[in-house]
């Protein structure tokens, strides 16, 4: 409920409540209920925003990241913990009917679907009854959007730089703290490990889980 909570938050504070879609102007939408049937009954938990892109969000217990495709034109939304998500899928109806495409999860590894215009995507959690769905719609307000977005993606690439240089300075960190416990450079014999994992890169890439109360490598 915290991260449900959490996420409502940073929802309410990037993207604006409405009523109901505007199909008019058109633009990108994020609709959340904790009753899968709000979609169909309009129930009171029922929820529509008129969403940013570029966005990282924590909704009824499932990372969403929202990011724009092809020039605006569609986005792709990826959920960062798969392992949350009980399904998830996108839609759409045209002139020849409708049709449904559904993620394939793969362990822990991000998922992620594309809507085009006039399309969704619907992710259903398994902590919690709810769904989140994400549409995207043609006019003015998309138009508008896809110009932001540009500017953002240039924001989004400097930051991401900067994170990188960050992320590996930390497990350079990390890698020196692990060194001074007992166990370090031997197998874990802790009877509950307390796992970290970590790429190490060679001509064939591994991950390797060290126990960060004794420094040993767990051995699964």
């Amino acid at each position: 409920m915290e991260n449900t909570l959490e996420g409502l938050k940073d929802v309410l504070k990037n993207n604006k409540l409405v009523k109901e879609y505007d199909i008019g102007k058109g633009g990108i939408y994020l609709e959340t209920t904790e009753d899968p049937r709000g979609w169909m009954l309009g129930d009171k938990t029922r929820k529509i925003y008129e969403a940013e892109t570029l966005q990282i969000l924590s909704l009824l217990g499932v990372r969403v990241t929202i990011i724009p495709n092809d020039g605006g034109s569609e986005i792709r939304v990826i959920v960062n913990n798969p392992e949350e998500v009980r399904r998830m899928l996108s839609s759409k109806n045209d002139d020849v009917g409708s049709s449904i495409e559904y993620a394939k999860t793969c362990g822990s590894m991000p998922v992620g679907l594309t809507a085009k215009m006039g399309q969704h995507v619907c992710i259903e959690s398994f902590k919690n009854s709810g769904s989140i769905r994400v549409q995207i719609f043609p006019g003015i307000n998309t138009i508008d959007r896809m110009r932001k977005d540009d500017h953002n993606k240039s924001k989004a690439r400097e930051l991401l730089q900067k994170l990188v240089g960050t992320y590996y300075s930390t497990e350079d960190e990390i890698n020196v703290a692990l060194s001074c416990l007992e166990r370090y450079g031997d197998i874990c014999n802790c009877k509950k490990p307390v796992g970290f994992k970590q790429i190490h890169e060679g001509d064939f890439d591994e991950i390797v889980e060290t126990c960060i109360t004794c420094g040993g490598v767990v051995d699964k």
